[in-house]
């Protein structure tokens, strides 16, 4: 009889969702209960306004977004009132009143660096933020608050590309999600 030679055995490799040690087959890019976790958000991921469902790691970039936004409001408030950094305009942290950046949320290096966000009211958010005055006056903000070089760094920090994961996104929803419950028992009073 002529012995047939073993096989040699696969080599695994880990995980990919950073700080999971589990073991997968080189074939797999995520363990089981990843997997499970990825093809879940999938599944709920809705319709947006064009029909078009957002991905898992859209809709999980967007989830994030929003609850860094509400921290960026309730954290600048005082019992729950904010102030506009470019106009003046006082309202209450949810009545019309926005996390805005001063450099826009497309650019994944300082899409979620609180330096970059703070209250706006919907008019300068969203129909001012072309006009040199609303500009300036949130630079000024950022400057007076953080330092005059806070600016410039902003401007290197967003050309940096930032590729974050599902469960990244979902690490910074949940983190801010917590922040805000506290701010939020502290200005309701609980």
């Amino acid at each position: 009889m002529n012995p047939q030679p073993k096989p040699e055995p696969e080599k695994k490799k880990t995980c990919k969702v950073v700080g999971c040690d589990i073991k997968v087959k080189p074939s797999f890019k995520y363990c089981k209960m990843h997997t499970k976790s990825i093809l879940n958000i999938k599944s709920k991921s809705r319709p947006d306004k064009v029909s078009k469902k957002k991905s898992g790691l859209t809709k999980a970039r967007s989830d994030a977004k929003a609850s860094i936004q509400l921290y960026a409001r309730l954290s600048n408030s005082i019992n729950g009132m904010c102030t506009c950094v470019t106009c003046g305009v006082t309202r209450r942290y949810n009545d019309k009143m926005h996390g805005g950046h001063f450099i826009s949320a497309f650019f994944s290096g300082t899409c979620f660096d609180l330096k970059n966000i703070h209250p706006q009211c919907e008019r300068c958010n969203l129909f001012k933020m072309g006009d040199g005055i609303t500009i300036s006056n949130f630079e000024n903000h950022i400057e007076l608050t953080y330092g005059e070089d806070a600016v410039q760094n902003l401007r290197i920090q967003s050309k940096q590309t930032i590729k974050r994961t599902v469960f990244e996104y979902i690490g910074i929803k949940k983190y801010y999600d917590e922040l805000n419950k506290k701010l939020l028992e502290e200005i309701n009073g609980n």
